[in-house]
């Protein structure tokens, strides 16, 4: 009879190991960013494409380190694990059969059952479906897997949620009635329409509409006035809505008493480059692409360019080759693109570079010309790994690297090496608005998005649809800008008509812009809509009505026709509470 041999089990034990390493490296990958294994590909695919961008950078140094903290300890923990699993099953499948090549098929199955079966059949009898669709999304699976087995996991009929009482207890499979618009988009109709039809609503279907079919660039929204007041907008890397306060950048939260303070403010979504597209077009991100490849240029660049400003975007090569960022930041479409690296040189170099902006920055402004400015840069000092000079060490870290498994300990320091580097972004940006003439300019002051200190369950950011990494703040100061707070939800598609409007002195129209004048509203609507990013493959956005949070699911790329449907409700930290299963039923509720 065959024996298992040397070279098999040799084989089987390295086998074990990789699968080992890949569920550690997907658990700590999940814990920490809220991102499994397979849902970066597409950036490291970015990153061996072009090597020379060093988009590795914004993972942050500092990670390498926990990285290779965690490689160490399971090099050394996995084969003594393996040794203690090799005993264990030698013993058992000795009383239950001699042949020992059914072995590693009692060892593979014990794993599997372990890993997958028993935690769902456990949830599941114990009717925990809230953990269950929580646990079905950690499991380091392909999107497609997971659905099959969520499909499988998931009952036909539903408990809906007190909060939502007055809808019927259970709610049917939809029929497969479907209803047709005239551009040739679908959107699915059904049963599930009486807690939230896309179809009837106005804010959904314009979202909708200009994602499909976005708008050209309005060209006669422009200025026609003499001595506008120079424009400064000021771009922070992940700030968090309670950044400028009196717990933090407290100097620069007393400047912005001067000034509009925009306190329950949405950047576009929870990532870079969907923020700054809704921030300089002014429309709702799900249509980023659709956008960028009808070449369609950012309506606030265009509008001001047009009202006589030289635009000047200083930079240090932070957006080159990211996400097609330079696709409307750059040369076509600002008058000078001042760039003193090509590329970023990692975070060493991150405070330096931001020092140059903010020096270049007060130059421009304070030079004579002959035509208004407008001024724009990238702060990135507080990105991921949160860089500061040594000087700025005032909040210390636990000095060593065992922090990593030690939750508290872990926030702890990322909140102090955080505060740190804004600590010293304050320092520099004090320095340079106090030379400036506040008569003469408006300062924008912003973020990309926000960042996520544990709250939501992961640290930085793009991964969460949760307040901590949506929200930003948003301050504007300057010439014709009386000091005023607006509680009611604004966000970044906003930015531009308020701008407008107070530079010009009046409301200036802007076909096409879904944000809102918010100078000019009497009555501001207390919704919005986001667009927020959770991986490749994503498309839909967010409304946020009256402290509830609505998911729309989109399919426009690649479909002959598009289709919008309602996806569930979420709470504040990206969790659902209501959720819609595969064929439209409604999965669960809290």
């Amino acid at each position: 009879m065959f024996k298992f041999t040397r070279a098999s089990k040799v084989f089987f034990s390295c086998s074990l190991i990789v699968v080992y390493y890949f569920m550690i490296c997907d658990l700590v990958l999940y814990g920490f960013a809220g991102y499994h294994v397979f849902d970066p590909i597409f950036y490291f695919i970015d990153m061996l494409r072009s090597p020379d961008q060093k988009i590795w950078q914004w993972a942050g140094d500092k990670l390498n380190s926990e990285v290779g903290l965690v490689l160490l300890i399971f090099t050394i923990g996995v084969p003594l694990c393996f040794l203690c699993f090799e005993y264990f099953f030698k013993k058992i499948p000795a009383h239950i059969t001699n042949c020992r090549l059914l072995r590693p098929s009692y060892s593979l199955a014990f794993l599997l059952s372990f890993v997958v079966i028993m935690p769902t059949v456990w949830l599941k009898c114990f009717n925990n479906k809230p953990c269950l669709d929580r646990f079905l999304r950690t499991l380091p699976l392909l999107p497609d897997w997971r659905e099959v087995l969520e499909h499988m996991a998931f009952d036909e009929m539903v408990v809906i949620p007190s909060a939502h009482a007055d809808i019927d207890r259970a709610i049917p499979r939809p029929d497969a009635s479907t209803t047709w618009r005239d551009d040739g988009s679908t959107l699915r109709d059904g049963a599930f329409a009486r807690l939230f039809n896309p179809l009837k609503d106005s804010l959904a279907m314009k979202v909708f509409t200009e994602t499909v079919k976005p708008s050209p660039v309005d060209v006669r929204a422009k200025i026609e006035a003499k001595d506008l007041p120079n424009i400064a907008l000021i771009i922070f890397e992940s700030l968090r809505p309670d950044a400028v306060s009196p717990e933090g950048m407290k100097e620069i939260h007393m400047w912005a008493e001067g000034g509009l303070r925009l306190e329950n403010h949405f950047s576009g979504s929870n990532c870079s480059h969907l923020g700054l597209f809704s921030l300089f077009y002014g429309r709702n991100a799900s249509g980023y692409d659709q956008t960028l490849e009808n070449k369609i240029p950012p309506q606030m660049l265009h509008s001001l360019r047009r009202s006589g400003y030289e635009i000047t975007f200083l930079t240090s090569g932070e957006v080159k080759g990211f996400r097609r960022v330079d696709k409307f930041l750059n040369t076509e479409y600002c008058d000078n693109v001042v760039a003193h690296n090509e590329y970023l040189n990692g975070m060493n170099d991150w405070p330096d570079s931001d020092r140059r902006k903010l020096r270049q920055f007060v130059s421009i402004m304070n030079a004579r010309k002959d035509r208004p400015q407008f001024v724009f840069f990238y702060l990135v000092s507080s990105h991921y790994g949160y860089a500061f000079p040594p000087e700025f060490q005032i909040h210390d870290e636990t000095p060593s690297l065992l922090h990593f498994f030690d939750l508290q300990s872990q926030v702890q320091n990322h909140k102090n090496r955080y505060a740190n580097s804004l600590l010293f972004l304050q320092s520099e940006l004090l320095k340079s608005l106090n030379c400036l003439d506040p008569n003469k300019t408006v300062v924008v002051l912003t973020a990309d998005h926000g960042e996520s200190m544990g709250e939501d369950g992961v640290f930085t950011h793009g991964s969460r649809m949760s307040d901590v990494q949506m929200r930003v703040p948003c301050i504007m100061v300057g010439s014709g800008i009386a000091p005023q707070e607006i509680k009611v939800p604004t966000t970044h598609a906003d930015v531009f008509p308020t701008l407008f409007h107070a530079i010009a002195g009046k409301h200036v129209p802007i076909d096409g812009c879904q944000g809102r004048d918010l100078l000019e509203a009497r009555d501001r609507p207390n919704e919005i809509a986001v667009a927020p990013s959770i991986g490749p493959g994503w498309e839909g956005f967010m409304i946020i009505r009256d402290n509830e949070r609505i998911l729309c699911r989109t399919k426009t790329k690649g479909m002959r026709k598009p289709v919008i449907e309602f996806d569930g409700i979420m709470d504040e930290f990206g969790q659902y509470e209501l959720k819609m299963g595969l064929g439209g039923t409604i999965r669960y509720g809290q």
